[in-house]
């Protein structure tokens, strides 16, 4: 390989490099207004039903005389999740703990990227670079909420599910379904 192809090689993986940092970035900014609106989301949702909302780091509680409900936020990322909540209820309801997970609401938002192996390595990195440039260029990452985990005879309308949980467009939808007011 000649030296002006190795430093072609070179220029084209110092602006994907450039072009992957502003797509973490986005996704980042993304995922934070997205945790941010569920809280909010938690808060009216509570505090419209008669709840006093209460705030600590990485936890809110929703509380009507003795009756608390529990939100714990735990911002790891985790199988296919950016943020999980769990949804703690009163104790004198005898319900499950929900645990629900945020999700990337549709793949077109991320970066599609798959290295197909090509022995041209300036033709590969041309690939790249244009699908990282497609990804930046196209609609920004949204999320979904889903149900992964309730342990109880108790059932929930009928959904639309991903892999057979129930998924919402918002946390308060979610909300809405499960705690109707």
């Amino acid at each position: 390989m000649n030296l002006a192809t190795i430093k072609e090689i070179a220029d084209l993986k110092a602006e994907i490099g450039s072009l992957y940092i502003e797509i973490a970035d986005r996704l980042s900014g993304a995922m934070a207004r997205a945790k941010d609106a569920a809280i909010e989301q938690f808060k009216n949702h509570f505090n419209n039903g008669g709840f006093a909302i209460q705030e600590a780091p990485h936890q809110l509680t929703a509380v009507y005389q003795r009756m608390e409900f529990l939100l714990t936020i735990d911002e790891k990322a985790a199988a296919g999740s950016y943020c999980s909540f769990t949804l703690t209820p009163p104790a004198a309801l005898r319900e499950p703990n929900l645990m629900i997970h945020m999700l990337l609401k549709d793949s077109r938002s991320a970066l599609n990227y798959v290295d197909t192996g090509d022995a041209d390595l300036v033709r590969e990195a041309e690939r790249e670079l244009q699908a990282v440039r497609a990804a930046l260029n196209g609609p920004s990452p949204e999320f979904s909420f889903v149900i992964v985990q309730r342990k109880a005879n108790g059932s929930l309308p009928s959904l639309v599910a991903r892999n057979g949980k129930p998924t919402f467009a918002s946390f308060g939808e979610l909300l809405a379904s499960v705690y109707p007011r």
